[in-house]
């Protein structure tokens, strides 16, 4: 099902066609006779369908899914066609002419008529299912589909406006599930990145999350989304539950196995309680859904790492910058990488490109990876310029250190020789439990691991029911 093209002269139309292709996508993934490509996978096709049979290797799809969306007024015209991939011919099609209101009834016709085409005559149950309507409202539909796009973005901005966009569709249907569902990812994807909306402390997000992942849920318990959120948002907690944390993020890649944030989240969770091994296989299901999934290419960078397995760690670093050049998670960890492997000057160039990639809120972070680097080469005078901001901001502040930064000014201080320092960084960093856990148990603090301060803060930060990784 590739991504229908916006015909609207208004380029500001385009989630419209994003959103129908979407819904098309999720409503032909209930039919268990049918292997339908996730959206994330063919989001990169955009636009490549002049060849089919190239288009069906590249997917490993038998047909194809092309069209077209123009909104004029209050009128929607869909231009729908199936076609066998390696050859190009037509199955069906049809133009859809109907008022916008109607966008429900003709996703639902797509579905039903791409399935028959398909697998042959419809069961009673499936009719129902490719027919069902999300809400009642298109009104609510419409900013629906706002705001799953703004999300598209992976920054503050977008989780913000994606936030506002979804309660406003809550307001004209207090019953949408899938609104609610997703306005928890997004606190969920704001809390793991230590990133807070303006006004808002994290631990409100938490609070706001949970709330919106429990009426979801509420409203339909077969929410995938729903579950996401949840488990996302049980692992930040305080106090954590990881036990809830991992039955939502299961039961989320259960209801969706297209869903890749889903696969990714649970990898992640799986990873902090140090079970490498169902982690990794998350991870690796999270880059066969969605084949652009940076981040999970660069979390199996870090599980590589973890065993020393560095040229493999490496291949999944530069697969995750091939994917998105932007990703400045994956040019972080890649710097450290490089001096491990002795490449110091190609180190200190990653560093140098990160503050230009990394979101505003990442900087003080930022500042602390650069010093490491500068400190493990030698430039010891370079780390302490480099750090003196971040420094600023976690020792000045006398109280609370949040995790990430903490963690890596602890990491340059130690790399400048400073272990006290370091070690009293670390006392200060909260929450405690299984995220810092999980960088504590990382090859990055062996030049302070021997020291009983740190033997005891590993002990208290060893979530309940955690492995040793091996």
């Amino acid at each position: 099902m590739l991504y229908f093209d916006n015909l609207s002269r208004d380029t500001s139309d385009a989630y419209l066609a994003d959103g129908l292709t979407e819904e098309i996508i999720a409503r032909l993934g209930d039919i268990p006779r049918l292997q339908v490509k996730s959206r994330s996978a063919v989001r990169r096709f955009r636009g490549s369908a002049d060849d089919p049979a190239a288009l069906g290797r590249a997917l490993a799809s038998v047909y194809l899914v092309t069209g077209g969306v123009r909104r004029a007024g209050e009128r929607l015209r869909v231009d729908v066609e199936l076609m066998r991939a390696a050859t190009g011919v037509r199955v069906w099609g049809h133009q859809y002419e109907r008022p916008a209101g109607d966008l429900f009834a003709i996703e639902g016709d797509i579905a039903q008529e791409v399935t028959r085409n398909v697998a042959g005559q419809l069961l009673p149950s499936e009719r129902g299912r490719l027919s069902a309507a999300p809400t009642t409202s298109p009104a609510a539909y419409d900013l629906y589909l706002r705001g799953a796009r703004a999300l598209w973005s992976a920054s503050v901005q977008g989780a913000e406006q994606a936030i506002a966009l979804l309660e406003d569709a809550l307001r004209l249907d207090p019953q949408f599930a899938a609104a609610q569902g997703r306005i928890a990812y997004a606190y969920g994807w704001l809390v793991n990145w230590n990133l807070t909306l303006p006004g808002v402390a994290r631990d409100s997000l938490v609070a706001r999350g949970l709330v919106f992942a429990d009426r979801a849920l509420s409203e339909d318990s077969a929410s995938s989304d729903g579950w996401l959120g949840r488990g996302m948002l049980l692992f930040y907690r305080e106090p954590p539950d990881y036990a809830g944390s991992v039955e939502a993020l299961g039961r989320a890649v259960a209801l969706d196995s297209g869903n890749a944030a889903a696969h990714q989240a649970f990898g992640m969770a799986l990873r902090r309680l140090g079970d490498f091994r169902r982690s990794e296989a998350e991870y690796r299901r999270a880059v066969a859904v969605d084949p652009d999934n940076a981040h999970s290419m660069a979390d199996l960078g870090i599980i590589a790492f973890t065993f020393r397995r560095f040229a493999e760690a490496r291949a999944w670093y530069d697969s995750a910058l091939a994917h998105d050049a932007g990703a400045w998670f994956a040019v972080m960890f890649g710097a450290r990488l490089r001096l491990d492997m002795g490449d110091t000057a190609g180190a200190r160039a990653d560093a140098a490109r990160l503050p230009a990639l990394s979101p505003s809120g990442s900087r003080p972070m930022v500042q602390a990876i650069a010093a490491q680097i500068d400190a493990l080469a030698g430039d010891t005078a370079a780390a302490r310029a480099d750090l003196a901001p971040a420094l600023r901001d976690v020792e000045g502040s006398g109280g609370a250190v949040e995790i990430r930064e903490g963690f890596e000014t602890a990491l340059a201080l130690a790399a400048l020789g400073e272990r006290d320092r370091a070690l009293g960084v670390l006392a200060r960093v909260r929450p405690r439990g299984g995220w810092l856990w999980s960088y504590l148990i990382m090859p990055w603090f062996d030049a302070i691991r021997s020291d009983p301060r740190f033997q005891a803060l590993l002990r208290e930060c060893r979530p309940p029911g955690a492995v040793d990784p091996t």
